[in-house]
């Protein structure tokens, strides 16, 4: 029901109408109709906001002009004027703004130009849209001359000029390349549409139709000459057809019809003899679709036949001339191949067919029907191989995807050649295969690895300037006290020299609480102490005595949970992890009259236990749940600490295979969640 109304509103609101024709047009039409109506629901929504709030606010009607006039004209098919309409609402509405006084802040106004630039991409072509960026930036450029009262001159746009360049150039880079890719794939298109016509007829291949209801058989004037027949001599009745096929292959061909009408993802191909009203045998391959009505029952047949005669005694002849190369070939490390341009294996060794999870080279070849189907994982590069050797005659180090037998999927690298009879028509494939799955691996893990060291630099670089700014800090406090020191010994003042003497200190602490606490982080990672089987209980009663002083003076209750797993790792490390999240709870209690921090495990993750520390304290709202595990970020800046405490758990918990998150609402006290290795696992080894 639901469904059916959204289909319904769908239709009426958002369908273009039905006087643009052209697919990629009515595609635009209903992108932007879902645009404009967004628009219109967004700024109504604001405007209402703003109605209830701000007393004398003016909604800007006439924007409103514009996007209702728009979507009208869009409805009705007017799709051009409705699109540069709606462009040009960007500007307009832009400029009345800020000439009216009505923007609040003109340069941040400015900034709208840029979803409008954004959007002439989507809609506008690109010359439409190079005109667009050209104006709009003029429009920047003018407004300091314009309206002087809003802009304190040419240096205040900068800022939304630069932005209106750089994007402008992006949108009409990408709107460039999206075209060269469009055009490209309908060359593609229109080629592999000439090479399918061309394939057909030097294939000497036919086509059919069977309506399964009638039983009335449709043939190509090809099939007839195959089927030594004279042109219209064929009844069209299925028994007609069925007579003339050899009666020992006759079996085959009915069940595998039958498979094809019964099974929806059966694939009909099929090898088989006909016997001609002059004796003659021949040898045919068909292939076909089913074509089912709504109720999935069959309806009719379609499909390709082409004589593979000639092909079948070629065959013939291969497996005799395999047989005196077997010995070389059964012993070659690499995989040997021979195979038919049609996609079936006339022979290969035992290391190819080890390769893709066969125990014997016969049973690869008699499981293999059609490769472009069972061996390639993306039909894509089948074509490319086809291609390379139809033109070239060979190819060298042609890397693919494959399937093996279970499934997997393994890279391969080929080398192959076309063997051609003395008229140039490709007989077979031969060539060999090696399995560089291994290589492959290795390649995307040095790429991972690049990546993650680029990753690491990066993280490096911000963990420097952060480092330089903290440090500067408590520098800059003890400099300055110290001309105050100076100027206050000099006067004689007493209680301000003891003050000075105290701000000096304290800063002095400070950086060495802040150096410490960097020493410990660029610790982890780095064996410290020998890894070992450790009580988790134990560890939460050391840190609880350590942390002692904390919880006594805020009076917090702890309750600990018993008999919880104990964990792999480095004990010391793994006691500051405790102990910093005990900290962690206590700092950030607030004004609780009943301060509590509970401590247990609760159920496992990748089957490692999930231990918790959990407050109700002033807790952590949800846009600052990743925010908390960088460094020196704190929450609250009254609350003693250097900000690295969270960081250093995470880095630790990290370091021990594990993962940390927390789990809070803003007020309601915080659950930071983590898990640990129970045992040595080598994956995750500390190291």
């Amino acid at each position: 029901m639901i469904s059916s109304i959204f289909s319904r509103l769908r239709i009426v609101l958002i369908e273009p109408s039905p006087r643009i024709g052209d697919v990629a047009l009515r595609h635009k039409s209903r992108l932007l109709n879902l645009f404009l109506l967004i628009f219109i629901l967004a700024f109504a929504g604001v405007d209402f906001v703003y109605l209830l709030t701000k007393p004398g606010y003016i909604p800007p009607w006439y924007g409103y002009i514009f996007l209702v006039a728009a979507y009208l004209l869009n409805k009705v098919g007017q799709y051009g004027i409705a699109s540069s309409l709606t462009i040009a609402m960007f500007p307009i509405v832009i400029f009345t703004n800020i000439v009216s006084g009505g923007a609040a802040n003109p340069v941040i106004t400015l900034y709208y130009l840029i979803p409008g630039l954004i959007f002439g991409g989507i809609l506008l072509s690109i010359r439409s849209t190079m005109i667009f960026a050209c104006a709009g930036i003029v429009m920047i450029l003018s407004m300091p001359y314009l309206t002087p009262q809003a802009f304190a001159g040419i240096s205040s746009v900068i800022g939304p000029l630069s932005s209106m360049v750089i994007c402008g150039v992006l949108v009409l880079v990408s709107m460039w390349s999206r075209d060269q890719i469009e055009k490209e794939q309908q060359s593609e298109l229109r080629d592999s549409e000439e090479r399918l016509r061309f394939a057909l007829d030097a294939a000497n291949m036919g086509t059919w139709s069977w309506d399964i209801e009638t039983g009335a058989v449709k043939w190509s004037e090809k099939i007839e000459n195959i089927f030594g027949m004279q042109r219209g001599e064929f009844d069209g009745q299925y028994s007609t057809y069925l007579s003339i096929i050899h009666p020992e292959d006759l079996p085959q061909l009915q069940n595998t019809i039958q498979r094809s009408l019964e099974e929806k993802d059966f694939v009909y191909l099929v090898e088989h003899r006909i016997q001609l009203s002059n004796g003659e045998i021949r040898w045919l391959e068909g292939r076909g679709n089913v074509y089912r009505n709504s109720a999935e029952k069959p309806v009719r047949m379609a499909g390709t036949v082409v004589d593979i005669t000639d092909r079948k005694r070629a065959e013939q002849a291969l497996r005799h001339a395999e047989e005196k190369y077997r010995d070389i070939v059964e012993n070659s490390a690499h995989g040997i191949f021979q195979s038919t341009p049609e996609g079936k294996f006339l022979s290969t060794n035992t290391a190819m067919a080890r390769i893709y999870g066969y125990d014997s080279s016969q049973g690869f070849v008699d499981a293999i029907s059609a490769i472009p189907e069972q061996i390639y994982a993306n039909p894509l590069d089948r074509e490319a191989f086809m291609y390379a050797l139809e033109t070239d005659g060979a190819i060298h180090g042609f890397e693919a995807r494959h399937r093996r037998k279970d499934g997997s999927t393994i890279w391969i690298s080929s080398n192959a050649r076309a063997v051609r009879d003395s008229s140039g028509r490709i007989l077979y494939h031969e060539g060999t295969i090696e399995d560089i799955t291994s290589r492959k691996e290795a390649e995307t893990e040095r790429e991972r690895l690049l990546n993650e060291l680029g990753a690491k630099n990066a993280e490096l670089e911000r963990f420097v300037y952060t480092v330089s700014h903290d440090l500067k800090s408590p520098l800059v406090t003890i400099v300055g006290f110290l001309g105050y020191l100076e100027d206050d010994f000099r006067t004689g003042n007493i209680e301000a020299l003891h003050k000075d003497l105290d701000r000096i200190s304290r800063a002095a602490f400070k950086m060495q609480d802040l150096l410490k606490d960097l020493l410990d982080l660029s610790r982890i990672g780095r064996m410290m102490n020998e890894s070992q089987t450790v009580s988790f209980n134990t560890l939460v009663n050391e840190a609880l005595e350590l942390t002692d002083g904390r919880l006594h003076e805020r009076g917090i209750q702890v309750d600990v949970e018993s008999d919880m797993p104990s964990v792999y790792g480095d004990a010391k490390r793994l006691l500051e992890l405790v102990q910093n999240l005990i900290d962690n709870a206590a700092k950030y209690m607030g004004n609780q009259p009943e301060p509590r921090i509970e401590i247990g495990c609760k159920g496992f993750d990748d089957e490692k236990p999930i231990f918790f520390v959990r407050d109700n304290g002033i807790g952590i709202a949800p846009e600052h749940h990743e925010r908390i595990f960088g460094l020196f970020n704190q929450l609250d800046p009254n609350v003693d600490g250097t900000g690295i405490g969270l960081a250093l758990v995470k880095r630790i918990v990290e370091y021990h295979g594990g993962r940390i998150w927390v789990e809070s609402e803003e007020g309601q006290g915080a659950t930071f969640l983590f898990t640990l290795q129970t045992a040595q696992d080598n994956s995750t080894k500390p190291h």
